[in-house]
């Protein structure tokens, strides 16, 4: 981009800058005006060559200095700056004097200011960022943290960060167009498309050049299938299912659990498709699987499974569809009081936050447990930092949660800048990475299973680790 502008110079009839006096030349007047007439159509290449030819024309007449100085100007509209600044040091060294020194001076520094910049843009780290912005609120929410991460981020290192955004149009082809954009600019890395059904459009360009692709939002399960280059952050319904299986092994040390689905929910049955897998790479299997056909039976599920088969259960998943949360958090509660009726007492299991779950009505001692991508705590430092420089740069606004989320992914990103492999493999390889708000961690399969897990409790949810 060109920082400098200006205007076309006032055509004279005279100059006084040689010792010589200049003399009337019609050709030096005819191919000025022509010169001129190609400048103004933009022709610049033309402009260059015709001005060129009348600040050559000898001897010297009255068009000889204003054609030299518009012949650099061609020549920086055509972005040759090394050109522009060669032609005019010769031009201020001959015509020392002229009344177009000023001018030539401002031309000469402008295109030694734009050669700066072409230099530290050619030496930066280009990240692209491909997002709709017909979904402005979010857009702008992810921007301003990536940017705010990116300003932290040049103010200490070198080679400096450059985002060039593009616009998708919340389309396949806005995405495609605007992917080939980015990948033409030379980008290291693409955060965007905003969603799972964009995504596999913006690989079409991302896989043929081996750039990673940051899908930020998107929670479809076959976003990354086929794709060696895409990275999901959004967690899966079954990475959900499988991150709540490895804490159940892991942590509540648990081997006997049962599982309940919704019949008439897929989200439902990834999650459970997860869960099952982990289950199964740990040598497990669950000891029941209740696929739930209506709403009431949540109510009565010790009349659905037998009472020995869910006292059999030491935890027990319940796959509800996180879509509705108030008929999710219902159904969990139903469920929860229907076991603690009978005086059983298993961990109860979640993919998702328990919603409005009241543990203290069941007068038991029944303990839930869920996974999440999120963890809210902004007391810590690099929360309230973050907290107080968005406030600054947005007028006071406080940040959303896009835009944490758009902060995490720059940050974890820009800490893979320093290392010496391939941004590719040290996404794939890196260990998981803490974020404000955001845990991440990729691994082979270039889906998020950096997932927090909480326990549920009377005073609202609590971070066990």
């Amino acid at each position: 981009m060109r920082y400098f502008v200006f205007t076309v110079l006032m055509i004279v009839t005279f100059v006084t800058n040689t010792n010589a006096q200049p003399i009337y030349s019609s050709d030096g007047e005819l191919g000025f005006k022509s010169a001129i007439d190609a400048f103004e159509s933009a022709d610049y290449a033309l402009a260059f060559s015709q001005f060129q030819d009348v600040y050559q024309i000898q001897p010297e007449h009255f068009k000889t200095t204003v054609a030299g100085v518009m012949a650099a100007k061609s020549l920086y509209q055509l972005e040759n700056y090394s050109q522009v600044i060669a032609l005019l040091s010769e031009f201020l060294e001959v015509y020392s004097t002229s009344r177009y020194r000023e001018v030539a001076l401002q031309i000469m520094a402008a295109a030694e200011f734009e050669m700066q910049s072409m230099q530290r843009d050619s030496a930066s780290i280009r990240l692209g960022v491909a997002l709709p912005l017909d979904q402005l609120n979010v857009t702008r929410s992810l921007l301003q943290g990536i940017l705010l991460s990116v300003r932290q981020y040049n103010r200490f290192s070198e080679p400096k960060i450059k985002i060039i955004f593009r616009d998708t149009n919340a389309s396949p082809e806005g995405t495609l167009i605007a992917i080939r954009s980015l990948v033409d600019e030379g980008v290291i890395a693409v955060i965007g498309p905003l969603f799972s059904e964009h995504v596999d459009a913006a690989a079409r360009v991302t896989e043929q050049f081996e750039v990673p692709l940051i899908a930020p939002l998107a929670t479809d399960d076959g976003v990354t299938s086929g794709h060696n280059y895409v990275f999901q952050v959004n967690a899966t319904p079954a990475e959900r299912g499988r991150a709540i299986a490895r804490e159940s092994i892991d942590y509540l040390k648990v081997t006997q659990i049962g599982i309940i689905t919704e019949s008439e929910s897929t989200q439902s049955h990834l999650v459970a498709q997860g869960f099952t897998e982990e289950l199964n790479s740990h040598g497990l299997s669950s000891v029941f699987n209740l696929d739930v056909e209506s709403s009431v039976d949540w109510a009565r599920l010790p009349l659905i499974v037998h009472q020995d088969t869910l006292a059999s259960a030491q935890a027990i998943l319940f796959s509800v569809d996180h879509d509705n949360e108030s008929q999710a958090a219902r159904h969990v509660q139903d469920g929860v009081n229907s076991i603690g009726q009978i005086g059983l007492r298993p961990y109860i299991l979640g993919p998702y936050s328990f919603q409005s779950l009241n543990l203290e009505s069941l007068r038991t001692q029944i303990s839930a447990f869920f996974v999440d991508t999120y963890y809210e705590n902004d007391l810590r430092v690099t929360a309230q930092t973050f907290i107080r420089d968005f406030k600054e740069s947005n007028n006071g606004l406080p940040p959303d949660l896009f835009a944490y989320i758009g902060y995490d992914i720059m940050e974890m990103l820009s800490n893979s800048f320093d290392y010496d492999a391939p941004l590719f493999k040290h996404l794939v390889n890196a260990p998981p990475y803490e974020g404000i708000r955001l845990r991440i961690h990729f691994g082979d399969h270039r889906k998020n299973t950096g997932m927090y897990l909480f326990e549920q409790t009377p005073i609202g949810p609590q971070l066990i680790r």
